[in-house]
């Protein structure tokens, strides 16, 4: 675990009880090393009937409120993320929000991720924020569908990267499996951060990791014979089956 930075402060209160979708949580974390706190709190949506799940209401230090949701509302951290306990460093104490030590900015800022609900076979939406260098909070990041799966520095920069899907793969017949690959976000860190997808570390990500690389999306055309002689193997979806489909 990334040790808390030393400056990094926490006043928290929890005004309802957080497992619930609708409840309220507030928190007031000193985001940015010796700045005034933020106010972090989530509240139950109101003018929608398509939100289930809370917002997010960031009051800055100036007094700014920025409101900040994904399709359905947000979810807590356990429903969003791949693997919850990957969460288990937030330097908040949190349901829903995850102010991770291994994304920060140029000046060492951490980054707040917020989950989204998921929809049929697809993955849960995700948005990253971090902070300007005015002090206000800029998305750095915004899916309505991608599981994050890891953060990890892939090109030894000393930054992480955003490893995820933004679909999710299916299974059928004997063996097969639909073509989603993994996506890499590299994070550019000045002056304010922003995500920007990297063919190269996607390619070489699900090379080592996935079943090999035919591009960057999903596609239909293509499926994954787990079942193949030689191991999995990407193939044309009508010859695999042509191959394969059968005891």
């Amino acid at each position: 675990m990334i040790p808390l930075l030393p400056a990094l402060s926490l006043l928290l209160t929890r005004q309802a009880a957080a497992q619930a979708p609708g409840s309220n949580e507030s928190t007031a974390v000193v985001w940015r090393s010796g700045a005034p706190p933020y106010v972090l709190r989530l509240t139950s949506s109101t003018d929608s009937d398509s939100e289930t799940g809370p917002r997010l209401s960031i009051r800055t230090p100036r007094g700014r409120t920025v409101v900040v949701s994904l399709p359905g509302g947000l979810v807590p951290i356990n429903r969003g993320l791949a693997d919850p306990a990957a969460a288990s460093d937030n330097l908040i104490r949190s349901t829903y929000l995850y102010l991770t030590p291994r994304l920060r900015d140029a000046q060492g800022t951490p980054l707040l991720l917020a989950f989204g609900w998921a929809y049929a076979s697809d993955p849960g939406g995700l948005v990253i924020l971090a902070l300007t260098p005015h002090g206000e909070p800029a998305e750095v990041f915004r899916s309505k569908a991608f599981e994050l799966t890891n953060l990890v520095d892939l090109d030894g920069d000393g930054a992480a990267e955003i490893v995820g899907r933004h679909t999710l793969g299916e299974k059928w017949g004997r063996c097969f499996e639909t073509y989603d690959p993994y996506s890499v976000y590299r994070l550019i860190r000045s002056p304010t951060p922003r995500a920007v997808y990297d063919t190269a570390l996607s390619r070489a990500y699900n090379i080592a990791h996935y079943f090999g690389w035919a591009g960057p999306k999903a596609r239909e055309d293509l499926t994954i014979v787990r079942c193949a002689p030689d191991g999995p193997r990407i193939m044309d979806k009508k010859r695999a089956e042509h191959l394969f489909d059968h005891p």
